[in-house]
């Protein structure tokens, strides 16, 4: 009865969106901020909130603040970053970002963890891409692991991280790309270098109200001293593989609490999409679409560790089908998300629903 609910009261939100009047639409000038909100329900925690608030002149032309939020009923985690985007003129500018970041994931892993991290940066801008240097300075803890699987108590206490990082973005022919790589060492006798890449691709067909969308994503730790601790693997968020809840499938525990996620090495996901907008005749603004998803998080360094040896981190695969209802008024647009996940693990955390609002302003 909760799931039925919450899906009519999604669908409700999308068919009204029409009858919402945006003001203020034509602002005269760029967008400098951006505000999402979701909800999403999952057939293990139930409902689950979040939100984002990101403001690219917060304190100045080159300032941005960015908040962000996710709160279940049993969890909850808060971030906050602030970058300094360029000092000076010319090419490279220097910037910097301060983040922080706090969690509580009691119910889903039995750890709580915080992250903060200075990285001063230089930042090279070419015409359609950009290149980012950066040395990296941070202290994080897992804390509170008395209910977490052998392998995450293991990893209880504080230490200091550092290390460079070199981020490449770059949009081209309808292509966007980001390849990042990171060499990290850390108080625990610990040194892995880090590489991740996104590419996606988004394109109308020609005299067409139909939209296609390509979107690839992969990552992967190579440890070369120690072991990794949680807050150093992939735990996918919402949404990159759509129909499966935040950290909610990879290497995990499953004699602690349901399966408990420990995180992953090593990550792949492919998403394809396709959106028709004008589809319904009385409301020729509505855009429905559908998508296939299909990745996998995988591997765990063990060292011969017998606690890391004894969890499953194979490539086992995920897949999911949904359908998207989406509606766009002025600067803003509300989505509702509703994914089957067809092929996953019993111990995977899934989310079947999501509704998703955003703004520009």
């Amino acid at each position: 009865m909760r799931k039925y609910s919450l899906i009519k009261s999604c669908l409700f939100v999308c068919l009204l969106a029409p009858q919402v009047h945006a003001q203020g639409v034509d602002l005269g000038v760029e967008p400098v901020g951006y505000l999402s909100f979701g909800v999403g329900y999952n057939m293990d925690a139930g409902a689950s909130v979040s939100g984002r608030l990101k403001h690219d002149q917060f304190l100045g032309h080159e300032q941005t603040i960015d908040f962000g939020f996710d709160v279940a009923e049993d969890e909850q985690s808060y971030d906050l970053l602030f970058q300094n985007n360029g000092i000076g003129e010319g090419n490279p500018k220097f910037a910097f970002v301060l983040s922080h970041v706090m969690a509580d994931r009691q119910s889903q892993m039995g750890i709580d963890t915080v992250e903060t991290f200075f990285r001063p940066q230089a930042v090279f801008s070419n015409q359609g891409s950009q290149v980012t240097v950066e040395a990296i300075f941070g202290r994080d803890e897992i804390a509170n692991t008395s209910s977490a699987p052998i392998v995450l108590q293991a990893e209880l206490g504080t230490r200091d991280i550092y290390g460079l990082g070199v981020n490449y973005a770059a949009q081209r022919a309808g292509w966007s790309y980001d390849v990042s790589g990171k060499i990290i060492s850390g108080s625990n006798d610990l040194a892995y270098g880090k590489v991740e890449a996104v590419a996606s691709y988004y394109v109308p067909l020609f005299q067409s109200d139909t939209e296609l969308g390509f979107r690839f994503a992969a990552g992967k730790i190579a440890v070369s001293k120690g072991q990794t601790r949680f807050n150093d693997r992939f735990t996918p968020s919402s949404g990159v593989l759509r129909g499966f809840k935040s950290g909610g499938f990879g290497p995990s525990d499953a004699s602690v609490l349901g399966g408990a996620p420990v995180g992953a090495t090593n990550y792949a996901i492919m998403s394809l999409d396709a959106r028709r907008t004008g589809l319904v005749s009385f409301m020729p603004e509505l855009a429905i679409g559908g998508f296939f998803d299909v990745g996998s998080a995988w591997g765990l360094d063990d060292n011969g560790d017998a606690a890391r040896t004894s969890i499953d981190d194979s490539a086992n695969l995920r897949a999911s089908v949904g359908l998207t209802v989406s509606r766009s008024f002025g600067p803003s647009r509300v989505e509702l998300v509703l994914a089957h996940p067809f092929q996953h693990e019993d111990i995977d955390h899934l989310q079947e629903v999501q509704i998703n609002f955003s703004s520009k302003f």
